[in-house]
């Protein structure tokens, strides 16, 4: 009787070494994915065309031809200053020209059939020519009367009333292009290798949830000597014009565009200068783990670039690092693929 109960005790505690010798982990498989680095700063939006209009001729103000915040394109009329001298000269100077227009090519045919002299018909030439010179230069004198748009953009505030005197280089009104803006910043020169033309920038501002994504344009040539940054400009598209010109943005690039081996960053073991893993392994029909040193590059969304030590598809202790050493048999709960967080994974075993 007492062998018999020494020996079901026996068997009881052989299960129970086995089951407690088989460590219960959770894995994530190395997968290669579209990998980047994330350069961050502060950065500036501008518009990406701005003006002052003012004046070239000081005037009254007779006609306001826009509102604010109205969206104008090249050439349009904004304002029109005093020009009732300038249009009755212009009416002479027509006037005039036609006439000198009409007997200069009356004058040709009767050169030609010697009615007139040549010093007739260059007198008449002349007088032709000094006339035409003159409407273009009354009309020219108009033209600086007539303010127009530069270029497509929207109206800012305008702060002066029709007969009001404006005089030559006063501001009269901004003029913004918000379709698209400039967003200017500095990064750390240590990040020019890695930055290219073309790379995407994601910016954002407190003023909203949205993220505006556009692309970098231009990294300039110079290094500031004090702060070792260098400008870098992006180009973004700002179709309903929520971003306005001086708004403070944070911005992220992501740089250096790359095919990557990821594991999450969980699974990694740091010890002093060493990063290791646990490779989950079969041997004699069960799983254990082996410990290997694994070369690290950065840091994306919680997984880490493996440079060296791991290959595609092998995989790793996640969850329970901390609870195998190597050469430890493991019991492997759950593969994490597809970039599922444990909590998704609870969530989805709750359910």
């Amino acid at each position: 009787m007492f062998k018999k109960y020494f020996l079901t005790v026996g068997l009881l505690m052989l299960a129970l070494n086995t089951a407690q010798a088989q460590t219960a982990v959770f894995a994530a498989k190395a997968k290669e994915v579209q990998f980047y680095d994330v350069v961050e700063s502060v950065a500036t939006a501008k518009a990406y065309d701005s003006v002052t209009i003012t004046p070239e001729v000081s005037s009254k103000l007779t006609d306001i031809h826009v509102v604010e915040g109205q969206k104008v394109q090249k050439g349009d009329l904004l304002f029109t200053l005093n020009n009732k001298e300038e249009l009755a000269d212009l009416n002479a100077a027509r006037s005039t020209f036609f006439q000198k227009e009409k007997a200069f090519k009356r004058a040709k045919p009767l050169l030609e059939d010697k009615v007139i002299s040549d010093a007739t018909y260059q007198e008449r030439e002349s007088d032709y020519l000094t006339a035409k010179a003159q409407v273009e230069s009354v009309s020219a004198r108009l033209d600086l009367l007539e303010i127009k748009a530069p270029f497509a953009g929207s109206v800012g505030i305008i702060d002066m009333s029709v007969g009001t005197f404006v005089q030559a280089g006063e501001p009269m009104v901004n003029l913004s292009n918000l379709d698209k803006m400039k967003v200017d910043f500095f990064v750390p020169s240590r990040y020019l290798s890695v930055l290219q033309v073309g790379d995407v920038l994601q910016a954002q501002s407190s003023a909203y949830d949205d993220v505006f994504e556009g692309r970098l344009a231009f990294v300039d040539q110079q290094v500031d000597v004090e702060t070792r940054t260098v400008r870098v400009r992006a180009i973004v598209d700002n179709p309903q014009g929520q971003m306005k010109d001086g708004m403070f943005m944070t911005v992220k690039i992501k740089a250096n565009p790359r095919k990557a081996l990821t594991i999450p960053e969980e699974s990694v073991v740091k010890t002093g200068t060493e990063n290791y893993v646990y490779v989950i392994q079969t041997k004699d029909d069960q799983q254990v783990v082996a410990k290997r040193p694994v070369e690290i590059g950065k840091r994306l969304d919680g997984e880490l670039e493996i440079l060296k030590g791991l290959k595609a598809g092998e995989m790793v202790v996640h969850h329970g690092v901390m609870k195998v050493r190597d050469g430890a048999a493991v019991q492997v709960q759950f593969v994490e693929e597809n970039n599922e967080t444990l909590d998704q994974m609870l969530q989805g075993k709750g359910q």
